[in-house]
């Protein structure tokens, strides 16, 4: 958060007044005009109080001619005229500087804020979600997501793992990381049927209709590559009712060139299409969403991630991934010359928009000097619409659609956008224009940034966590992961429980690898169950541990190696997105 300082009022008209009043008594110390050193500050002193009697008033004084009209007075006159402009002037000047300012700093503030209120959404989900899932009584859930430094373990070592708080994984090192650079972005106009930003949206703050789209449009998909984590875009399809649409006799719902931005098909598809600048060896993609936090917005998915290699061959790194949360997709390597990205929102929510109409006027009584009255206003009848241009499209009179922006399309002047989109049309002699609030249904994918890359790893590395605590003695442990094992030796990724503070550790294998070993631990609990279950003639799945005194603490180890059975193996690595920790206590179920 900002300096609260740097929004007081900052005008100038005093500072101003001021500098111009102490330059006129300098001005004639110099010219003789003021001749001893009493006389000079005698002349401040009444300046100064002059100057606090009239602080908030302009600095003209009316002098009228009573009889013979004085050359000083007028002069003085003038010469305080002009001043007041010229303090008006100034001040308008600074304060336009300042809500220029002040703008910028909130709209960061409101971006930081939204992705803060997206990522404690999630966060309380997934809570929720677990509350849900009926864990036993006395269960204790540990989280750990890699996404702050903060709160990460101790990975001080040489063969230390890497924390990739941007993506939030877990990897080997990497010893050499190249990003690929992307020629274009384009958007396919075959399978995508929205349009880009946000310039329906509005909101009612203040008992006033304000469209989203004036704080930021999002219409440029150059944001998407431009490394910027400030930067988005939005894509966007909207449906309303019949009801409405028959309300409003179908007008104002399609741009100049007739193509509507209005859709019932009830989907909306985005492809995106990125050529190399030239063929470059990558590993890895990542993709990072725009995590709205209006009500009712549920994130879009991936339908699917094609690498097209320079043989023209065709890889599906991946298919029908939930995008909400930033997505990496490592692969073999490759030389890849372009990548094809189609994302699906098949959930709409509820929102208002901002909607332009005409309604016919009764003019034949009226001079075309005269204003419209309202009580004269009839029918809704079809008006000057915005053009589908200022979104960065062009319109193919062919197919009747629009071809889209890419990365290297010059937008006009984003004021000038703004006027043309948000800005109540002229009136006409004809048709008076008018603006209201409805309600629509808007379909959105929001995404910030895409990148490929290539990495080299190291062939080792191991991360050791912080020591979590419990209130009551642990009875049994467990562990759930989310991971990627390249090649098919899943030996590659191991995780390890210490209950003495790293001095013996026990290899725990996650739930959904149980068939490979012992996934369970019991503490302290040698009852006849936990004996068969650890006897020879059985496969062991569980084991106790016995321990001094009561335990409540423990850590946990990941070890990881490059694969062997892989060509390239050394880029690539295993990965971990999450993992839980689950305990079973004599205490309360929590969950952090």
């Amino acid at each position: 958060m900002g300096n609260l300082l740097q929004y007081t009022d900052k005008s100038e008209t005093i500072d101003n007044k001021l500098n111009s009043l102490l330059a006129q008594i300098k001005y004639d110390y110099n010219n003789g005009n003021i001749r001893t050193e009493t006389e000079y500050y005698y002349r401040i002193k009444n300046m100064l109080s002059d100057f606090y009697d009239s602080l908030t008033k302009p600095t003209f004084k009316y002098r009228p001619a009573i009889s013979t009209p004085m050359s000083d007075e007028y002069n003085t006159m003038i010469q305080e005229s002009y001043n007041d402009m010229e303090y008006i002037i100034k001040d308008c000047e600074a304060l336009s500087n300042l809500v220029s300012q002040s703008f910028i700093d909130a709209e960061l503030s409101r971006s930081m804020m939204s992705n803060e209120i997206a990522y404690l959404s999630k966060k309380i989900s997934a809570i929720g979600a677990s509350i849900a899932s009926n864990q036993p009584i006395g269960t204790v859930v540990f989280t750990e997501s890699f996404t702050d430094l903060e709160i990460v373990g101790n990975t001080q070592s040489l063969n230390e793992c890497h924390v990739n708080t941007s993506d939030g994984i877990l990897t080997l090192c990497p010893v050499m990381n190249s990003s690929a650079s992307i020629d274009s972005l384009t958007i396919d106009n075959k399978v995508s049927n929205g349009f880009p930003g946000n310039t329906h949206c509005v909101d009612t703050l203040n008992n006033e209709m304000h469209f989203i789209g004036q704080d930021g449009l999002h219409i440029n998909p150059s944001a998407m590559i431009d490394k910027s984590k400030d930067s988005w875009f939005e894509f966007e399809l909207f449906t309303i009712s019949d009801e409405i649409r028959k309300q409003c006799n179908s007008y104002g719902f399609e741009f100049d060139e007739g193509v509507s931005w209005i859709d019932n098909n009830n989907i909306l598809r985005l492809k995106l299409i990125l050529k190399l600048s030239s063929e470059a060896k990558c590993s890895w993609i990542t993709i990072t969403p725009y995590l709205s936090d209006v009500k009712g917005v549920k994130n879009c998915y991936l339908e699917k991630c094609d690498v097209i290699t320079a043989s023209n061959n065709v890889y599906t790194v991946a298919s029908n991934k939930a995008f909400d949360d930033v997505l990496v997709f490592p692969f073999p390597p490759q030389q890849v010359k372009q990548v094809e990205l189609t994302f699906v929102q098949p959930s709409k929510y509820m929102t208002k928009i901002g909607h332009f109409y005409y309604t016919s006027a009764n003019t034949s009584d009226m001079s075309i000097f005269q204003e419209y009255d309202y009580t004269d206003m009839f029918a809704r009848v079809d008006g000057q619409k915005a053009s589908v241009g200022l979104l960065g499209c062009k319109y193919n009179p062919t197919t009747q659609w629009v071809d889209y922006p890419d990365n290297n399309t010059k937008f006009s002047d984003s004021n000038y956008i703004k006027e043309k989109l948000f800005s109540l049309p002229e009136s006409t002699i004809s048709c008076k224009s008018n603006q209201e609030i409805i309600d629509a249904y808007r379909y959105m994918i929001g995404i910030r940034e895409i990148s490929l890359s290539t990495c080299i790893f190291k062939k080792y590395g191991e991360y050791v966590s912080n020591v979590f605590t419990t209130d009551e003695p642990i009875t049994s442990i467990t562990i759930e992961s989310t991971e990627y094992i390249p090649g098919d030796d899943e030996e590659i990724l191991r995780y390890y429980i210490s209950l003495n503070g790293g001095t013996t550790w026990h290899q725990i294998y996650p739930i959904h690898r149980a068939y490979n070993g012992i996934y369970k631990y019991y503490v302290n609990n040698d009852t006849i169950e936990n004996l068969l279950a650890n006897s020879k003639h059985t496969e062991k799945k569980s084991k106790n541990l016995s321990v001094v005194g009561e335990c409540k603490s423990i850590q946990v180890k990941i070890e990881m190696n490059s694969p062997k059975d892989v060509e390239n193996a050394e880029y690539t690595t295993p990965i971990v997105y999450d993992y839980k920790l689950k305990l079973t206590t004599g205490g309360e179920t929590i969950e952090y």
